[in-house]
């Protein structure tokens, strides 16, 4: 369909539903850089989770029946993608016990500290330098984009054309330690 969003995804959902397998070629190689900017990678990761919205609306994943492939799926994919949700509960759940001990006084307080680190990276990029700023805010934006990507492909009709991020090429260091191997 010209409206698909993941369609390499879909191939793959396609073979494992068809009772086939993939098979992992060790010998394979392929190279990515990632987007300079993150306004660029969150609204890549919103694209890509809107497909995810997608396949679900359609069913596209292995059946039931298909345990083992199921199974696997579930567990690296269906569980990461309902990562915001989880988030959500944790929050909830944290300050709704506030009262009830310390450890949740803590955890509430760890939430915060993490989010108000994201925070300091979005509002003073040059804190990314530090490690925990820019953890902080590569999951935070990670994770809100897939929220706003499974809302947007629940609720919208999507369309599989798409804008190409901007990336520079690949080093050329890289490409001599392709060609030695």
């Amino acid at each position: 369909r010209s409206e698909t969003v993941l369609d390499d995804f879909l191939i793959s959902m396609n073979v494992i539903r068809a009772g086939r397998q993939i098979v992992y070629e060790p010998e394979a190689i392929a190279l990515e850089n990632g987007t300079p900017k993150s306004t660029d990678e969150f609204r890549r990761r919103v694209r890509v989770a809107a497909g995810v919205s997608q396949t679900l609306k359609r069913g596209q994943f292995p059946s039931l029946f298909q345990i083992g492939d199921f199974y696997r799926w579930v567990s690296h994919k269906l569980v990461r993608w309902l990562g915001p949700l989880a988030f959500v509960a944790l929050a909830a759940s944290s300050l709704s016990l506030w009262y009830s001990g310390w450890v949740y006084r803590l955890a509430v307080a760890s939430q915060i500290l993490f989010y108000g680190l994201a925070l300091c990276g979005w509002l003073a990029p040059r804190s990314l330098r530090f490690g925990a700023v820019n953890v902080a805010f590569y999951f935070v934006l990670s994770h809100l984009a897939l929220a706003i990507g499974l809302v947007k492909g629940a609720v919208f009709r999507l369309s599989g054309r798409w804008q190409r991020t901007d990336r520079s090429p690949i080093s050329s260091q890289a490409d001599s330690q392709v060609a030695t191997r």
